[in-house]
């Protein structure tokens, strides 16, 4: 990995980064300046020119309540002077519904074709996938409390370099997608995926569970030669068959990992997780209806899920 690639995939996330701020901050001059003049979107509610979109999304959100999206798990790869990016996305978004106030969590990823431009990259297409979204009725404040878990100490790994090397960069850069690989293969039920992290293929999700997503973020690294030790903050979405149906569960929490390298590859030696705060009740995740009935592009655990043949398809 070069430097130019690790300023690369830099230049990458701060595009991504800059999308969802734009967007929750209705910027619509900024918003159009992260797409190529004939940038496109595939969303399922509207499928076209990135920039009939942006007017859209200004006019429809104007005078209404902020939405939130944060961005995670970017995940990268150039080629030259292209380059395609997974990301993950969760959006907060608070609207009306049967006369009520209606908010929701919703959870998906961008699949991302990239040209440099002079300045950094920009986004040629963007296709928007659904994976899971929470939804509630009224004032929810009461009645969906995140109460503290107990028992959770501070951490115990040292993170964050006093001093950097290129080469401490280039290690943290692989430490990040090697996290992100683990979620990828996590939430996608990839065995095959998982096990190339270092971690058994065992450590898959209970049997059940239908759909399943970790927004990592916070991730900090300290690198010693060929071991590394890091840290980062999660929050974990499931759905889960429940002894009276479908139910959901919302945890946050944190990671602590160790690393090795061997044969240049950075592969986990030790994964841990702490729950610091948990919710969790009947399902209220919808796909295909109301007003997700437009998404069509849905996240599966299997080979079916987009993500595939996104990274193995042309430009």
């Amino acid at each position: 990995m070069t430097a130019r690639h690790v300023i690369d995939q830099q230049r990458i996330a701060w595009c991504l980064g800059r999308h969802s701020t734009t967007i929750d901050s209705l910027d619509e001059e900024g918003l159009n300046a992260c797409y190529t003049p004939d940038g496109a979107v595939a969303y399922g509610f509207f499928d076209g020119a990135a920039r009939q979109l942006a007017r859209m999304l200004m006019t429809s959100k104007a005078g209404k309540p902020r939405t939130v999206h944060r961005t995670s798990n970017i995940w990268s790869e150039v080629r030259g002077d292209k380059a395609w990016a997974e990301s993950y996305v969760v959006a907060c978004n608070t609207g009306e519904e049967s006369g009520q106030i209606a908010k929701r969590l919703i959870v998906g990823r961008y699949l991302d074709r990239l040209l440099r431009a002079d300045d950094g990259w920009r986004i040629a297409h963007r296709t928007y996938v659904l994976d899971l979204n929470v939804n509630r009725l009224g004032d929810a404040d009461e009645s969906d409390p995140f109460p503290l878990s107990t028992g959770v100490s501070g951490s115990t790994l040292a993170v964050g370099p006093r001093t950097m090397t290129a080469e401490d960069a280039t290690a943290r850069v692989e430490l990040r997608a090697l996290a992100h690989s683990w979620c990828r293969a996590v939430d996608r039920g990839d065995a095959i995926l998982l096990a190339a992290t270092g971690i058994d293929a065992c450590q898959m999700v209970p049997s059940g569970t239908s759909r399943v997503v970790h927004a990592v973020s916070n991730l900090r690294f300290a690198v010693d030669g060929d071991t590394a030790s890091g840290t980062s903050r999660f929050t974990q979405f499931v759905t889960h068959d429940g002894p009276d149906g479908p139910r959901e569960r919302i945890s946050v929490g944190r990671f602590e990992d160790r690393f090795i390298r061997r044969d240049g590859a950075w592969k986990f030696a030790d994964r841990r997780s702490m729950v610091e705060q948990n919710y969790e009740g009947p399902s209220t995740c919808l796909l295909g209806a109301g007003m997700y009935a437009s998404l069509k592009n849905v996240g599966t655990r299997d080979t079916n899920d987009p993500v595939h043949a996104f990274w193995l398809g042309d430009f």
